[in-house]
């Protein structure tokens, strides 16, 4: 998000959330760090990518806001390789409470409260469906269903360690060479994870 002379700050520092789509707290933030980041270099004479680098850090270290940006967009990269009948059908037997945990980076999704409480929302939901006779309504078969879930599992794991990995932003421009083959590394593991075609890679 720096480069000499020039910072990014607000939707071009990739701030809108890539689920909800709200990026207003996001780009508040980014323009403090800016202005900050922009502060310090001018008045210590030295605007080059290094002098600048204190933004990136602040954002995904400092503050953390990158870092959880980052962590949330496996879900959406994967969300975009399901048929739009399958995330229906999600959406209607995975209740509110339980997709914002298995969304949320903070749980681990092998947390034993995580599990319960996911397992125990889609069986409420099942349960509702058929005793109204609308699970076929749904338009997916178990299978379908099944593996998706399955691949959102797969998903949270990623996002786990993409939030490691964020979180370990290098403090200087010289360690960034490094940091991003472990993410070109990662981005990789992951597409091959949930069998992602390499047209609908994202990065």
């Amino acid at each position: 998000m720096v480069a000499p002379g020039y910072l990014a700050a607000g939707g071009a520092a990739a701030t809108t959330h890539p689920i909800s789509g709200k990026g207003i707290r996001g780009a508040a933030i980014s323009g403090h760090s800016a202005g900050r980041t922009a502060a310090k270099a001018v008045a210590a004479g030295d605007v080059s990518e290094e002098g600048l680098w204190g933004h990136n850090h602040y954002l995904y270290v400092e503050h953390g806001t990158g870092t959880k940006l980052a962590a949330s967009d496996p879900f959406n990269v994967a969300a975009s390789s399901i048929d739009i009948p399958i995330l229906r059908a999600i959406a209607a037997l995975l209740p509110e409470k339980q997709m914002k945990e298995i969304v949320g980076t903070e749980t681990s999704i092998e947390d034993l409260t995580t599990k319960l409480s996911v397992g125990l929302g889609v069986v409420e939901n099942l349960w509702s469906e058929y005793r109204k006779g609308t699970f076929e309504d749904l338009g997916v078969s178990r299978d379908q269903l099944y593996e998706a879930l399955v691949g959102f599992r797969e998903t949270k794991r990623f996002a786990d360690r993409f939030e490691d990995l964020y979180a370990n932003y290098p403090a200087t421009k010289s360690g960034f060479d490094a940091w991003r083959e472990d993410r070109n590394d990662l981005d990789a593991a992951f597409y091959d994870a949930i069998d992602l075609a390499p047209e609908d890679h994202k990065y």
